[in-house]
């Protein structure tokens, strides 16, 4: 028999609402993208922690984040989306109360019906059906597969996993992690499933360490492990003073990268890092919603003390966390003052202004300049 919900599962709190917002952000780009590419024929869909889909108090969780993406993309005028791409959407919980309130939810939805849609729920556990969506992801083809993992606790989270879900480089993973119950040690030791994941990393961790340290410290750790072909990144979420979790996202792709940064950057727009619960200011207090970017502006004049091509400036700006349009800034400032030597390709000029910072350029010309900072 299911157990009765906690009030913070059945109602998600502020905090919580925000790893929807981020995937549906993200999501919508994705979608958008894939369903116009004539190179994909469909797109897989994992939610191995769904949940009930939508709560008592009208929030939507993850599986109708995905669906509603879906057919907002069907619906809008703006987007002439290839009829022939399907979306396979897998539901899992292993609670299946939760699952029949989605299979309701899916249900009363008669958009599903008439889209090129096919939807599987499940109640499985997630080590069980975990093999299963890496053997379809080991297979993909002309397909491509995102996986969204919010698992109830973390010791069923293995490193081991991530690397063989991404390995096709035709898929993606979104996971949260409760980082706020990892870091913190009893008196009596590490529990063996966190030192176990600990281990995979690679990292060193300290009892005392905080929050926000123990997060980068996992994310360089999946980065190290990954090695250079993937990109990863967080997203810190703050419920309260002190207490942090996170979403770590992994990709090959590095437009999908630029996408996820974008959703980040949406949601933070003054550092692209995390979200924290919003303080009333007062009237001393000023609230400057501008992009940080001086970390970067630090970081790129150290990077173009050697000659860099646009592709390159491209893929060290997202590594680092930050938009094509922050680096042209940064650009911009230097160019003015005259710090700038700019080297143009055989018979290629450059538009005033324009350092072709963009995938497009990444892709088809990589080398089109080269700035060295004078």
């Amino acid at each position: 028999m299911s157990k009765k919900l906690k009030s913070s599962q059945a109602n998600p709190e502020e905090h919580s609402e925000i790893k929807v917002q981020l995937l549906k952000k993200y999501m919508e780009a994705y979608v958008n993208i894939l369903s116009n590419s004539p190179y994909i024929d469909g797109v897989i869909l994992h939610d191995l922690f769904c949940g009930p889909g939508k709560y008592p108090n009208d929030k939507l969780g993850s599986p109708l984040i995905f669906l509603n993406e879906i057919i907002d993309a069907h619906n809008r005028d703006d987007l002439q989306l290839k009829s022939s791409t399907t979306f396979e959407c897998y539901f899992n919980d292993l609670d299946s109360e939760k699952t029949e309130h989605l299979k309701g939810q899916v249900h009363a939805n008669s958009s599903v019906d008439s889209l090129p849609i096919f939807i599987t729920i499940s109640n499985e556990d997630y080590r069980n059906i975990l093999p299963q969506v890496i053997e379809k992801y080991s297979t993909l083809t002309s397909k491509r597969a995102f996986a969204f993992i919010d698992p109830y606790g973390y010791k069923d989270i293995r490193v081991e996993d991530i690397r063989s879900l991404l390995e096709s480089g035709k898929s993606e993973v979104l996971l949260f992690l409760p980082t706020q119950f990892m870091y913190r040690f009893s008196e009596n030791g590490t529990p063996v499933s966190l030192s176990a994941f600990i281990k995979e990393l690679g990292i060193k961790v300290s009892p005392t360490e905080t929050g926000i340290s123990f997060i980068e410290k996992v994310k360089e750790g999946f980065r190290n492990q990954l090695g250079t072909n993937h990109f990863v990144d967080s997203f810190i979420i703050q419920r309260d003073k002190n207490q942090f979790f996170a979403l770590f996202f992994f990709t090959s792709h590095i437009l999908g990268y630029e996408k996820m940064l974008k959703a980040k950057w949406s949601l933070d727009e003054h550092e692209g890092r995390g979200w924290q619960p919003k303080i009333q200011p007062d009237l001393f207090t000023e609230v400057d919603e501008q992009p940080e970017i001086r970390p970067l502006e630090d970081r790129l004049q150290e990077f173009l003390a050697q000659p860099r091509s646009n592709g390159g400036i491209y893929e060290f700006t997202l590594r680092a966390g930050f938009l094509p349009t922050h680096t042209i800034t940064a650009l911009k400032q230097l160019d003015s003052v005259g710090k700038l030597n700019i080297a143009f390709k055989e018979r290629s000029r450059k538009r005033k202004g324009a350092y072709y910072i963009n995938y497009d350029n990444w892709k088809k010309d990589f080398d089109k300049i080269h700035i060295k900072l004078k």
